[in-house]
């Protein structure tokens, strides 16, 4: 069981944490589709790539990317190569929304197995 301080400095992280997954969707982040069917919304992943679907190559690091489920993340260099990193998560569905439109893809709930 969480002490009331462990739960308190979680709730000032989450707090944290969105901030910033708000200042990324709000600056424009670069959002991610599934890379064999662009016209769908898929997730990102820690610590794995995100291909750029038309050159098939990595995006490159320091691009802000973010996904239809409020996820944020910093493309950063790890073991030389370019993957998500500095993860940041917002509900704030206005915002996911807007750069949903702009991405002009569908979205589907992500399966869970």
């Amino acid at each position: 069981m969480q002490t009331e301080e462990e739960l308190r400095i979680q709730d000032e992280l989450q707090i944290t944490q969105e901030k910033i997954a708000e200042s990324r969707f709000k600056k424009g982040c670069v959002i991610v589709v599934a890379q064999k069917a662009p016209d769908k919304f898929t997730s990102l992943t820690e610590g794995f790539p995100v291909i750029d679907w038309v050159r098939q190559t990595p995006l490159p690091a320091g691009t802000v990317v973010c996904d239809a489920n409020g996820n944020t993340a910093i493309i950063e260099r790890r073991n030389g190569k370019p993957v998500v990193g500095k993860t940041a998560y917002t509900g704030n569905q206005e915002l996911i929304n807007k750069a949903k439109k702009k991405a002009n893809a569908q979205y589907r709930v992500p399966n869970v197995e």
